[in-house]
């Protein structure tokens, strides 16, 4: 089971020096550069080491191409934050955090590696970073343009602004919350002679790194047992309340650990021989499991196997002329195929 990694912070102390053979030095306009500004590098989430180390080491050439020199002794109120952390796939997200005495700014994109090549991602990662941050500076810059003005009809301050500048502290990492809808084949049974087979579908947000929750519904219909008198065939709607925790997660393969619980309607529809009545019978039934789902991830489809046992809850028995011929109890067993597809990320508020 790998757990999250938090590679390495690195303070950045940001001092800016002109070179004239030298690319044009990230934007100044804040004012802050100054020998004891500092830059705060976090990698977050699973990264190799080596592309880590690689990706670090960009980001160092890129900044000194800048007029940056690096020192690992940030401050404790940095005016700038730089977080990496590989989401799904060959998806790199960054944020960055920059503020000064009159406002803070946070801005975010994702970057897709996938169509780069492998020797250049590195490069590629730090040149959006530093890219990223320029930005930030500029809104800075321009918020501090706007302060300076004076201000026309200004509205009283409200509490959330009324913060001295030594109070200001770096925000904390935001929580990313995956939506995934699940597309699953599914063949269940009873260790007492009953078989269905089906499929449905599923929603599974993760509002943890590594836990989830599935939300499920499906359909299936049961495979014909044939009685002394004639045959019994049927249909079952079930529903699926799960807990996920994932025992592995890399950038392309991810191990569930699932623990579900699933209610469902069993409808009974008896064809009787000659000389003999069929019946119809609605039959509430339930299950628990536990089991794992093996997947592999793509940037946006994950397609996976699943497998998972457990016990009868709810007990269903198919009779004929009174006679007990199947029923749905004691051990259970369900397996199948799914299909992932990634609805979004998004910031929890």
């Amino acid at each position: 089971m790998t757990g999250s990694l938090l590679i390495m912070a690195v303070g950045l102390a940001l001092c800016m020096t002109t070179d004239p053979g030298s690319p044009s030095p990230l934007p100044s306009a804040t004012d802050r550069a100054q020998a004891d500004s500092t830059l705060v590098v976090t990698l977050r989430g699973d990264w190799e080491p080596r592309f880590a180390r690689e990706v670090l080491a960009e980001l160092e050439a890129q900044f000194a191409r800048n007029g940056i020199r690096i020192v690992v002794e940030p401050t404790d109120t940095p005016p700038a934050i730089l977080e990496l952390e590989p989401i799904d796939g060959d998806q790199v997200s960054i944020a960055v955090s920059v503020r000064d005495e009159f406002a803070n700014h946070d801005l975010e994109r994702s970057v897709d590696l996938s169509a780069m090549s492998s020797d250049a991602r590195s490069l590629g990662l730090a040149i959006a970073a530093v890219e990223l941050l320029q930005a930030g500076w500029a809104e800075l810059a321009f918020t501090r343009q706007n302060a300076a003005k004076p201000a026309v009809n200004e509205p009283p301050p409200t509490a959330a602004n009324d913060v001295e500048p030594g109070d200001a502290t770096p925000p904390a990492s935001r929580p990313k919350v995956r939506h995934d809808v699940v597309l699953v084949g599914i063949a269940r049974g009873s260790s007492t002679n009953l078989t269905f087979v089906g499929g449905g579908v599923e929603y599974d947000p993760w509002p943890w790194a590594k836990v989830g929750f599935g939300l499920g519904i499906g359909a299936s219909a049961l495979l014909p047992i044939d009685t002394p008198h004639g045959q019994v065939n049927g249909s079952a709607i079930t529903m699926t309340v799960a807990l996920i925790a994932a025992a592995v997660a890399t950038p392309r393969f991810r191990l569930d650990i699932a623990l579900g619980v699933h209610p469902g309607v069993l409808l009974l529809r008896g064809r009787a021989d000659t000389g003999f009545t069929g019946a119809r019978s609605t039959n509430f039934m339930m299950d628990a499991t536990v089991g794992m789902r093996p997947t592999l991830l793509t940037r946006r489809v994950a397609v996976g196997l699943f497998a998972e046992v457990g016990g009868v809850l709810g007990t269903v028995s198919v009779r004929d002329a009174g006679a007990t011929v199947a029923r749905y109890a004691a051990l259970v067993w369900a397996t199948g195929l799914t299909m992932s597809v990634l609805l979004g990320r998004r910031s929890p508020p």
